[in-house]
């Protein structure tokens, strides 16, 4: 500024120059004070040296000039993160990549917060909640203190300038800095002489301007200090109170997504169980949907070829079954346990170079101990080829009996050439019967000279078993085989793979691991080494006895060296069972998935959405106040005392009780319908499909798992039919499917229930009221005739009237057993459980009422016989659900598993199946005596099953009002605690602006 100053001076020399000059040309007079000329001197010169006035300008404070200052910080901020990569960036730039760096962070730990989260609602939730935390601090200061400010003092302490380097900030900041300079007067909120009006500074006050700048100051300064003092507390709650709010939007939204999402996965995996879904397309579905890497080994896998060529135990075999069924339970595990025993088999003679050696050696030492001289001319090296030979040549048996078993026995025979099905069955005999004694498989050539042992035997086995000669079949190693290389080259070609395979498996396990000979090719060993003997053994008595003790060594060596070995053959069949099974977890990950989004109660299912929003209908249209809340969430008594209250005054007016019931039935038919609607171009209803895919996957597995010949695991898995039923009983397969059923039975079980529940009080508020009426002194029993549609007969009016009313009201005409009636029918409905039932409501000494009771609640009809047709007053309840109760296309709603049914239908068939069901059960009566039955209700005696009968007795509705009311006043609690909170604040914060800026009697106008 001073260097200004004097730019400004020196280059206004010439107009000091004159002013010197016309001081000094002034006429003698009496001298002035010193202090006199010196205000004269400043008065003249303020007119000449002053500040260049600021470069910068205020930011306009409009909606429409937001986009641009949007576009111009964005800019702003990425230049200066570019500065401060190349180490250019000033403080001010520094200051706004630290607010970049704020909100960055924030987003990347509302991310890693969402991988911690299960389902979307709640991984959007993570950034809901930092959105609304920066939206808040945002807010806060805006609403609570700006706007309040600039209406009751008339400026804007949070106005923004750009200075004359492009950097925006806050006019009002910096106390010790305010550039006031830019308030030019453009605008009226930019004029210092208009804002002083606004703030009361009197107009005629010398430096009013001054004045004016100074409250300002103080009230920027006051604004500023309340906004630390608030935010603290004002910025958490807003954005818990936010958070609560979007929940409710975004609850919905989430649901439609996931629901949509879910039936994707439905279809793809039905398309593709079904076949729809083929070649190429579903290699991709099955890597991308499913998740299923072809090339990635399965734990199982891994296992085995770990195990494979070892001697196993116990352990080793539990380790498989655990693996193989993972995430099944222990009947699971066991059937995988006796499956793999199965498949590996008995114990085998296990044998391998180094047990060859050492067998040698004790044979050799026989031999030694018997003749000396004959084990210098029979050596060691010999005996131990002869058991090597014999040891290959029953591996090498066992592997031609596999190839014939598991390759070509599996070829599909064609019904129409019988002569390639004899030549396939001709082979086959052949590769079973092959005789390889004889065969040396450790020859040394020129051309196997410089393998490794482990190579050249396989190569050995190799040029031995599959040698063909088409010009002399008799040359083949097994006999037809240039024939059906002749025939089909694909079959012979599969073949050889199988034999070249095995064969590289023989020569590795015989040298780095263990061969299972087993018990009936021993005998290719004894061969060997009886051949060994006898070809060089003179014939004496002495070697007759030689040759026994070698046959009782070889005996006790075979004994010794038994045990479990995963053969090649047992290794391929676990391992495709292996992958039959991760196939089948792969898809039963998303049937899974789907049910339990849409039947399982838990967080953010169709379920629990549907079960709160009923929840929230019933307590709105009876009109539950938060008084009620705070009382009911504390004792279950209290909360059924006032649930009665409410249910009573609901269902007691026409109006209020066609409402309550028609809101209750819409809500509920819109879980049915979100559960079951397909998404757009669909048709096939998704629950069906849901339950149709878990079926075939499962029948699916179990056919490969017996293919497997893991039939234990098959019967667990979907289970073999019932001798006596023809049913499925006791598999996985059957827990699943009933899964679905059970949770979607007890759901409408408990909301049907609830519906009965309304209609039997609004049913016994009717009867009593007429039996008021009836029984009023000087009742005008033919104007109740009129009103209840009758002709009055001609005598005993009240006894018919009496008749009439029970028969409309689905009670007894027995007045007093009217009235116990509706006491225990309302206490049944609203809280008994299915003991109750069995315990018949206490009153196993009276059947006869027993009938009437179970009758009037759950069978009400307007004749003396229960199945004559339904009471008139519940039949307009059937009425007002079936009419009022539409689909989100005005049709008549879909109920899952049983097509498009009214609500009043459903609740018809709920009531009936309940009086069916449970008027059955309490009949009968075990202990030690015949079943007590209650005679002349026409129901046949017969049980359900204890779930079916759980299911539709459902959840009571006392515990229902008791649960719905605790979880609501505790949610809501919380928000009655902060809403005060946050309202005090914002009200003792905008009060604080009339306390600010409290100006001095001097300057006040």
């Amino acid at each position: 500024m001073g260097n200004l100053i004097n730019n400004y001076l020196q280059g206004n020399q010439t107009q000091f120059s004159t002013l010197r000059t016309m001081r000094n040309d002034r006429p003698t007079v009496s001298a002035p004070s010193v202090s006199s000329t010196a205000d004269s001197f400043d008065r003249e010169t303020d007119k000449l040296i002053k500040p260049l006035d600021g470069k910068g300008h205020l930011v306009e404070d409009s909606l429409i000039n937001a986009p641009k200052e949007f576009a111009r910080d964005t800019l702003y901020t990425t230049k200066a993160l570019a500065d401060g990569v190349r180490g250019k960036a000033n403080d001010h730039q520094l200051g706004k990549l630290n607010d970049l760096g704020l909100k960055i962070g924030g987003v990347a730990i509302a991310s890693y917060l969402m991988t911690r989260k299960s389902t979307p609602k709640t991984k959007l939730m993570e950034f809901v909640g930092f959105g609304a935390f920066l939206a808040s601090m945002k807010l806060w200061p805006k609403v609570a203190l700006e706007i309040p400010a600039r209406l009751i003092h008339g400026f804007n302490y949070r106005k923004q300038y750009i200075d004359d380097q492009g950097r925006k900030k806050e006019v009002g900041l910096d106390p010790n800095y305010m550039p006031f300079d830019l308030y030019r007067g453009e605008k009226k909120s930019e004029n210092l002489d208009v804002i002083g009006d606004r703030l009361g500074i009197k107009k005629d006050l010398v430096n009013r301007q001054e004045a004016t700048k100074e409250q300002m100051r103080k009230i920027s300064v006051q604004n500023n200090t309340l906004w630390m003092l608030t935010a603290g507390v004002a910025t958490p709650v807003m954005t818990a109170l936010a958070c609560n709010e979007a929940e409710k939007v975004i609850t919905p939204i989430a649901e439609k997504i996931s629901n949509k999402k879910v039936n994707n996965s439905i279809d793809g995996v039905a398309n593709y169980l079904d076949g729809r879904i083929a070649g190429a397309d579903a290699s991709q579905f099955e890597e991308k949907t499913l998740g299923i890497n072809p090339n990635k080994e399965t734990q199982t896998e891994k296992i085995v070829k770990s195990l494979k060529g070892k001697t196993l135990n116990s352990e080793n075999i539990n380790q498989l079954a655990d693996t193989l069924a993972d995430g099944f339970d222990a009947d699971m595990k066991d059937a995988a346990k006796q499956d793999i025993k199965n498949i590996i088999g008995d114990k085998k003679y296990v044998a391998n170079q180094e047990s060859t050696k050492g067998l040698a050696s004790k044979l050799h030492s026989v031999i030694t101990a018997g003749d000396s001289k004959l084990a210098t001319k029979i050596s060691e090296k010999q005996v131990e080829e002869a058991v090597s030979q014999g040891t290959i040549r029953g591996a090498v048996r066992n592997m031609l009996t596999s190839v014939g078993v598991n390759v070509i026995d599996t070829i599909p025979k064609d019904a129409s050439n019988s002569g390639r099905n004899d030549l396939l069955n001709a082979v086959s005999t052949n590769f079973k019967s092959k005789d390889v004694s004889g065969y040396d498989f450790f020859k040394k050539t020129p051309a196997t000279e410089s393998m490794s042992d482990v190579e050249r035997l396989a190569h050995n086995i190799r040029e031995i078993v599959i040698k063909v000669n088409n010009s002399n079949p008799s040359e083949d190693f097994i006999p037809q085989m240039s024939s059906l290389e002749n025939m089909d080259k694909g079959i012979k070609s599969q073949i050889d793979k199988k034999l070249i395979a095995q064969s590289e498996e023989i020569a590795k396990q015989f040298y780095n691991g263990t061969l299972a000979i087993g018990d009936n090719r021993q005998e290719y060993i004894s061969g060997a080494v009886s051949d060994l003997f006898k070809g060089n053994a003179p014939r004496t008595a002495q070697s007759k006895k030689i040759f026994h003790d070698l046959k009782s060594t070889l005996s006790n060596h075979f004994n010794d060296n038994k045990g479990y070995v995963i053969t090649e053959d047992a290794a391929e069949t676990i391992t495709g069972a292996a992958r039959s099974m991760n196939k089948f977890n792969a898809i039963d990950k998303v049937l899974t998935e789907g049910t339990h989004f849409k039947v399982e109660k838990a967080n953010e299912t169709l379920v629990a959405n549907n079960w709160a929003e009923v929840s929230d209908t019933l307590f709105k249209e009876l009109g539950i106040t938060d008084k009620d809340l705070k009382l009911a969430s504390k004792n279950k008594e209290v909360a059924n005392k006032i649930f009665i209250e409410k249910l009573e005054k609901a269902c007691s007016n026409p109006e209020s009780y066609k409402k309550l019931i028609t809101n209750l039935g819409n809500k509920m038919a819109q879980l049915d319908e979100k559960m079951d609607t397909p998404n757009a171009g669909g048709s096939e209803s998704m629950m069906s499909k849901l339950e149709s895919s878990i079926d075939k996957n499962c029948r699916r597995t179990g056919e490969e798992l017996k293919g497997f010949n893991f039939t234990e695991m098959k019967k667990t898995l979907v289970s073999s039919e019932h001798g006596a039923t023809g049913i499925n009983i006791g598999s996985i397969m059957n827990a699943k499917k009933e899964r679905l059923h059970s949770r979607i039975n007890g759901v409408h079980g408990s909301y049907m229930r609830l519906l009965q529940t309304c209609e039997f009080f609004h049913r016994s508020n009717g009867y009593e009221k007429a039996i008021e009426e009836l029984n009023a002194d000087g009742a005008n029993f033919s104007e109740i005739a009129k009103k209840m549609g009758v002709e009055l007969p001609a005598n005993n009016h009240k006894e018919f009237l009496n008749s009439k009313i029970a028969e409309r009201f689905g009670m007894d005409a027995d007045q007093e057993v009217s009235k116990e009636i509706i006491g225990r029918g309302k206490k049944l409905l609203l809280k008994a459980h299915t003991n109750q039932y069995y315990n018949k409501m206490g009153t196993m000494n009276n059947p006869n009422f027993f009938t009437k009771l179970m009758k009037s609640i759950f069978r009400p009809s307007n004749a003396s016989e229960w199945d004559k047709g339904w009471s008139e007053a519940t039949s307009e309840t059937f009425d007002i659900l079936n009419s009022g109760v539409k689909s989100s296309n005005g049709s008549t709603p879909k109920r899952v598993f049983e097509g498009s049914k009214g609500i009043g239908q459903k609740l018809q068939e709920h009531m009936n199946q309940s009086f069916n069901t449970l008027s059955s059960i309490v009949r009968k009566v075990y202990a030690g005596h015949e079943p007590l039955t209650i005679p002349g209700t026409g129901v046949a005696p017969k049980d359900g099953r204890a779930s079916a009968i759980f299911d539709l007795v459902g959840k009571a509705p006392s515990e229902f009002f008791f649960d719905t009311a605790k979880q609501k006043f505790n949610t809501g609690k919380w928000m009655k605690t902060f809403k005060p909170i946050l309202a005090a604040t914002f009200i003792g914060t905008v009060a604080a602006q009339f306390l600010f800026g409290k100006k001095d009697a001097d300057i006040k106008a």
